[in-house]
Formats: C-alpha cells, structure tokens, sequence
C-alpha cells in the first residue's frame, strides 16, 4: 500500500488512482464523518427552505467548466476525478449549497447593475467562495487527520495548506486566486451587461480599420489606373 501511495503521489495521481463510484455512494460515505455530516444536514436544511428536492450528487460534467458546480439542489462533479478529488468538490459545493441565497444575491444584484464592472462583480462572488473555502479547509483538515495516509490524503483538498483562516481576502484574492478562475465569473458580467471582452473588442476594432483601409486603397488604385486610362487614350 505505501508503494503504491508514493506512485501515486509522485506521479500526480497518474498511477493507481483511486476511482469514485457514485454520487449516492460519496453522500453516504462522507456522512460517516461527523465534520462533513453537519455540513450535509445543514445543506439539506437550507435545500428544504428553498421548497427543493433532496440533496442530488452526479458525477458528470459540468455545464460551466469547472471540476464541480452547485445548481441549486444538484452537486456535479466531473467523473473523471480521483475518489479523493471528488470528496473535496463535494464538501466544498456543499459549502456553496449552504451559501446559496447570498450567490442568489449577488447575481439577483448584477442583474439590477449594482456592479459597474466585472470586477466588482467577481470579486464578490470569489469573497463568498473563500469563505467557503474556510470551512472547507476545516472539514478536511479534521476528516484527513483521522482518515488520510502518509502519501494519500483521504480528501485531497488543493488549498488545505493555505492559513485562509488567517489570510485576509485581499491578499487570498490577488496573490492566490488563479486569474484563469476570476476571468470566469468577469465573461458572466460581460455577457450578462452584453459587453465584449475588451481584448476581442480592440482586435475587432483594428480589423475593421484595416479592411476599411484596405478597401479605401483599392478604391483610389482603381480609380488611379481608370484615369491613366483615360489620359493614354
């Protein structure tokens, strides 16, 4: 068993890697943890104040992209992720689930404008997100200390090592947070205010300053040869 962890762990996960089952399997797996079954309950509380169906975990992919994604009652998470990935995308929507009606707030208040632009509205979003993701460094930091092994972790939380509890949002957002992740959230300002990428919007612009300016110097040479042609008859 340890060579085959340290395989794994050196190799990234490339070798014997631990596969998921189902979505009903991860639920009453990480229920046996009391730290992740208070997060369960109090998810399926907040999911029975909102009049939804019970708590649904697929393992299937996302609509957005991302590893995992929380749709109101329904958790997904990409099935091609390792069991130990999967239980920290778990616990970590769960947290999203237990946020909802603050994400519902923040998307409620972009649609009114509230946002100017798309920063203010990411860094909103990635602000709920990081408090999140303290509670979810919590639960697997206790589930890991009892469960994990020396070269596999039982949850593989990517952030589990950062002092969230101690880093304050400003720092977390400028100097850990990927930009890949925050540009998500600016294309949903964007699209939603139907604003082009600023990028994509100044390339189209010198496209079409230059096709004008290409079809202006055809013009003059067109007319410059019809006038020698005039001239020479």
């Amino acid at each position: 068993m340890i060579i085959t962890d340290a395989l794994n762990y050196f190799s990234d996960g490339y070798f014997f890697q631990e596969k998921g089952t189902s979505g009903e399997a991860l639920i009453k797996e990480l229920s046996q943890h009391s730290p992740c079954k208070a997060l369960i309950e109090e998810a399926q509380n907040v999911i029975k104040d909102l009049g939804l169906s019970a708590l649904e975990v697929r393992l299937e992919p996302t609509k957005g992209g991302f590893n995992a994604e929380q749709d109101n009652n329904v958790i997904r998470i990409k099935p091609n992720l390792s069991a130990n990935q999967q239980r920290y995308f778990f616990i970590f929507e769960l947290t999203n689930l237990i946020q909802h009606k603050k994400h519902k707030e923040i998307w409620e208040s972009a649609i009114k404008g509230v946002y100017k632009n798309p920063e203010e509205y990411t860094r909103a979003i990635e602000f709920t997100e990081y408090n999140g993701l303290k509670l979810a460094n919590i639960v697997s930091r206790a589930i890991n200390k009892h469960n994990g092994r020396f070269f596999r972790s039982y949850v593989k939380n990517p952030h589990e090592w950062m002092p969230l509890e101690s880093m304050c949002f400003n720092f977390y957002y400028s100097f850990c947070l990927l930009d890949s992740h925050k540009e998500c959230y600016r294309k949903q300002w964007r699209k939603l205010n139907n604003i082009e990428n600023p990028a994509t919007s100044i390339f189209n612009n010198a496209l079409k300053s230059a096709l004008s300016l290409s079809v202006i110097t055809s013009v003059i040479a067109i007319a410059c040869r019809y006038c020698y042609y005039l001239m020479d008859g």
